[in-house]
């Protein structure tokens, strides 16, 4: 492309070109920002996509808060209202292992599919598209150099629930989905980063165009269908297929995401198979991703040629046979408790917590929520090994009986074999991943670690969500700041924090250099605010 443009200067460790300008998570269109990529310096494809995140990144970001309602609240609800907020458990995320491994292969992914690719334009040419259902006109598209040369992306495999899909949302949150270039310009291009798509059961691809045109429409802000009218359209599969070609280079698509893949037909013809997908990164240079059960092991990767093209193999639910990893998700889970004493999980009710769920973080969230929600109803005190068995097989029991009547089909328990992962991965990707598990445990079992970085997360994010006036490098030099100070903890950091942000908050909205003393004087306020709250309760 030989439009010119300025690199982003100046940001942190740690920090994003898009960090101080937009809040990914909602805002999902951007203006272009670029960051020097010294290996692929000139592909304003790749150097306008954030960095990839380091582990200990990932671990701080995958960690979510839960708000739980203060003894005095819950006691002004009754019965419905108290259950209900135990409904906030379904927000809970924490670090798996498979996440920093996402986050990689994610982003390698990217930079293959756009390195692999030119641009062709012409002024003169007019090529109509529609977004936020305004008619517009690009003069460029984006095609493949090498037809028999495929984008690898990855492959996502894990029994159900074990958090595949949360993972890639939590991931998704962090990268722009849709970036303009040169947009006061003829050269003004939109780069889809990545469409995530569902597949439809029963193989049904005349639902899966109409599937993957609603994504292209989401993406691009069309309230009013046009590119699901255009895939749902054509006379037949093959004339849908050409147009979805299209569309691929003419947004300059980074990548499909196939979610449930088990879902697809591999023993139909070309048109109605796994194949179309394998087809379109050969001619379009797009890269193809899968998430998928482990059925879709035998049922889509038994063959060679067709495995490779899917990428590296990272398993989602390796996991859920490991305590010790296991136990540090109750750790974190039972931080919140709907109960003024709270109970300590210690290993029996941990090995309990286990054995109910086989180590499924999404049945864990589930139980857990009623042995909650039964203390709200009944006042019980006591949480046993035995009662735990008991509330699973009062909500579960339907559950297990079929699976175990019909072998295990719901979960695999047992990883795949070394010969299965060969099939997909090298030896170095296999060492690869087993790095960075080693050094999951690694973070995850260093208290330093947990008590500072994840506190900081934390913080960050409570006060952003609050309000969009501190930046990040703001919030972050006040939280250094009052972690210099002694016995902080015993008031929440994010109050402090804040609380000393907004003292040094002046009519310009700029923030003085942040002091000891300043903290001091923030918390003196909140423990005197405390003091005063405490004397009114007792005198009423």
């Amino acid at each position: 492309m030989a439009f010119k443009y300025k690199y982003e200067t100046g940001l942190k460790k740690g920090e994003r070109q898009y960090d101080q300008h937009y809040n990914l998570k909602t805002e999902k269109k951007v203006i272009a920002r670029y960051i020097k990529s010294y290996q692929h310096q000139g592909n304003p494809y790749i150097e306008a996509l954030p960095k990839g995140r380091s582990i200990e990144e990932v671990l701080c970001l995958y960690n979510r808060d839960i708000d739980v309602p203060s003894v005095k609240a819950l006691s002004s609800m009754d019965e419905y209202e108290r259950c209900d907020t135990v409904e906030a458990l379904d927000d809970f995320r924490v670090a798996l292992p498979f996440h920093a491994m996402v986050e990689l292969e994610f982003h390698r992914a990217l930079v293959r599919s756009y390195k692999k690719r030119e641009i062709m334009e012409d002024k003169d040419v007019n090529l109509e598209y529609t977004m936020e259902n305004k008619d517009m006109v690009s003069h460029n598209c984006i095609v493949s150099r090498n037809f028999s040369d495929p984008a690898l992306g990855f492959t996502l495999l894990g029994t159900s629930g074990c958090g595949k899909s949360t993972g890639i949302n939590m991931l998704l949150e962090n990268y722009p989905q849709v970036i303009i270039h040169a947009p006061d310009s003829w050269q003004r291009t939109i780069q889809i980063v990545y469409l995530h798509i569902h597949c439809p059961q029963n193989s049904n691809f005349n639902l899966l165009y109409r599937t993957i045109g609603r994504a292209f429409d989401r993406a691009l802000g069309n309230l009013k269908p046009v590119y699901e009218t255009l895939l749902t359209t054509g006379r037949d599969l093959g004339t849908k297929y050409a147009t979805l070609r299209n569309l691929v280079e003419r947004f300059a698509v980074g990548m499909l995401i196939l979610d449930e893949i088990e879902l697809m037909d591999t023993k139909s013809t070309k048109e109605t198979s796994f194949e179309m997908f394998m087809q379109l990164s050969n001619e379009t240079g797009v890269a193809v991703s899968v998430i998928g059960t482990m059925d879709a092991y035998t049922d889509i990767f038994s063959k060679r040629r067709t495995a490779r093209r899917t990428g590296v193999l990272i398993e989602a639910g390796k996991y859920c046979t490991k305590k010790k990893q296991f136990e540090r998700i109750v750790n974190n889970l039972t931080m919140f408790q709907w109960r003024p004493d709270p109970v300590y999980y210690d290993e029996t009710l941990t090995n309990a917590l286990f054995e109910a769920t086989d180590g499924v973080i999404s049945d864990l969230v589930e139980i857990y929520k009623q042995i909650q929600k039964d203390y709200l109803r009944t006042k019980r005190k006591e949480v046993t090994p035995e009662y735990i068995a008991s509330i699973a097989d009062k909500y579960y029991k339907g559950l297990r009986e079929i699976s175990i009547m019909e072998k295990n089909p719901i979960r695999r328990d047992n990883t795949l074999t070394e010969e299965e992962i060969r099939r997909l991965n090298s030896f170095d990707e296999n060492i690869e991943q087993q790095e960075l598990e080693q050094r999951y445990d690694e973070l995850m079992s260093n208290p330093t670690f947990k008590t500072y970085e994840l506190l900081q997360e934390n913080v960050i994010r409570s006060i952003q969500e609050q309000t969009k006036t501190f930046s990040r490098n703001k919030i972050e030099a006040a939280f250094v700041a009052a972690m210099e100070g002694e016995n902080v903890v015993d008031i929440r950091l994010v109050d402090i924090v804040t609380k000393t942000l907004l003292k040094l908050q002046t009519s310009t909205n700029k923030v003085k250099t942040i002091t000891k003393k300043d903290i001091e004087q923030a918390k003196a306020e909140i423990l005197e605010n405390n003091r005063q709250e405490k004397q009114s309760k007792h005198t009423i």
